[in-house]
């Protein structure tokens, strides 16, 4: 038996996946050996191994005479490819396919380290990169918990409102969306920042009246909205609403009263935007502040919630800016009256004149600014003034006359009208006046006058006497 010197031989550690992936190039051929290859065929392959240079001197190793007489051998110097026939010892392992496949043995013969393979797969085992097709068919998607608890923020439009303009949004209408269905009962938090200059501004406007109440000019606003028939979000609470602002109760508006006639009838509070400025944190050091929403789901009924900052006016603020605006032409006006009193069709009754009054009819006292919307097509005006108080109070924002809505960018003050207050032909006892075909105008006559007033005084003695 041969005894070698293995001290001067290089150890490499060598990984042949690796090396696959790394040098593609270098297996090229022997792929190609490997598809021609039979079953049981061993296939040696050796590591090429780059030369290394050393100081000392290959050593040979002593002979010794087998009782056969075979020949002695040498060690030779390390090489980047030699066959050696010797004995190889391999290890199977099963794959998960319920094949055998031959594991990778490394063996030293001489001065070089051979590695080979045995088995029908003659290549180093490659590594498998891809997603498993069960995996790669997975479609990446977020929890339902998370899902549920994103929140949406629509493209919607908010009415405005004239009494209070929009200086910043502080929170995008956000819509509230029940995370749970099978429960009454929904929940969500929310929270919006002001920046330093934002609070400064609301801090600035701060100014603590006689009796002790403290008044701001810029006001955070929180309105609760849902979609009306025009697409326009309008005003109104969720059902059983409890709102908290930085764990501070908000108080509400109280709900209606319910009719004695219709008892079954659900109360609900008269729709309106909330001011939470005193809630707020209005610091420049910690401007977060956070919001608890609690309320009852109601199906097809989606609300959605949102902050802003806002500077609050006064019925003389509105006032001065709707008379900035300018007046309706007095032209257009007769044109009105002269296309309500042409003559109609013979079938009807021509009329050649039209009673108008000067009266107010919310107040009933002489208007100061006769206004009209332009969306009304009727002569009858009401007053600015008190049109504007009426709608601070309690904001519908509709035409005493008609009806119809009157909202406060479609307000103009009639000159035509504006200018028969202002007549000297006009009597200060007298609010009616009569309307010509013409377009002109011209006083109650003082006999239909008296005579009214007569009638008036019968009917006030009847009424007495009975």
């Amino acid at each position: 038996m041969v005894r070698l010197d293995e001290s001067n031989i290089p150890i490499n550690w060598y990984c042949p996946p690796c090396d696959r992936l790394e040098n593609p190039e270098k297996f090229k051929n022997l792929d190609n050996a490997s598809s021609a290859t039979s079953n049981g065929t061993t296939i040696e392959t050796a590591k090429k191994t780059p030369a290394v240079t050393t100081n000392s001197t290959p050593k040979t190793t002593p002979t010794a005479t087998k009782p056969n007489s075979q020949p002695q051998k040498t060690s030779t110097p390390v090489t980047q490819q030699q066959k050696v026939t010797s004995h190889t010892t391999t290890k199977t392992t099963a794959n998960s396919n319920g094949s055998s496949s031959n594991q990778v043995v490394a063996r030293t013969t001489g001065s070089q380290i051979i590695i080979s393979r045995t088995g029908g797969n003659n290549m180093p085992p490659a590594v498998n990169n891809k997603t498993p097709n069960n995996a790669a068919n997975k479609t990446t998607a977020p929890p339902n918990n998370l899902a549920a608890n994103r929140l949406v923020f629509p493209d919607v439009k908010v009415r405005d409102l004239p009494f209070f303009p929009i200086k910043a949004m502080l929170l995008r209408p956000c819509l509230l969306k029940p995370k749970d269905v099978s429960q009454e009962l929904q929940q969500q938090n929310l929270a919006f920042y002001l920046s330093p200059d934002q609070a400064n501004i609301v801090n600035s406007g701060r100014k603590v009246e006689a009796n002790g109440m403290v008044v701001y000019k810029m006001h955070i606003l929180l309105r609760f909205t849902k979609k009306s028939g025009d697409g326009v979000h309008d005003d109104d609470f969720p059902k059983n609403l409890c709102l908290k602002v930085n764990n501070k109760v908000c108080p509400l508006p109280n709900p209606k009263p319910v009719p004695a006639n219709r008892p079954n009838m659900e109360s609900k509070r008269p729709p309106k935007p909330l001011i939470i400025t005193s809630l707020c944190k209005l610091n420049t050091k910690s401007c977060l502040n956070q919001m608890s929403i609690a309320w009852t789901a109601v199906p097809d009924n989606v609300h959605a919630v949102s902050v802003y900052l806002v500077e609050k006016l006064t019925p003389v603020d509105l006032l001065t800016m709707l008379k900035s605006r300018g007046q309706r032409d007095p032209e257009i006006t007769k044109a009105l009256i002269r296309s309500k009193l042409e003559d109609k069709e013979q079938d009807e009754i021509a009329t050649t004149s039209c009673k108008v009054s000067m009266a107010c009819p919310l107040g009933m006292a002489r208007m100061t600014y006769p206004a009209r919307s332009s969306t009304c097509d009727h002569l009858q005006c009401f007053d600015a003034m008190l049109f504007l108080q009426m709608n601070e109070r309690k904001p519908t924002w509709q035409c005493p006359v008609c009806d119809k809505p009157a909202l406060y960018d479609n307000l103009l003050v009639d000159g035509y009208f504006l200018d028969v207050i202002k007549s000297a032909d006009l009597p200060s006892e007298e609010n009616e006046i009569i309307l010509n075909q013409d377009g002109s105008w011209h006083p109650v006559p003082k006999e239909e006058d008296e005579a009214k007033k007569e009638e008036r005084r019968e009917e006030g003695g009847r009424q007495g006497g009975s």
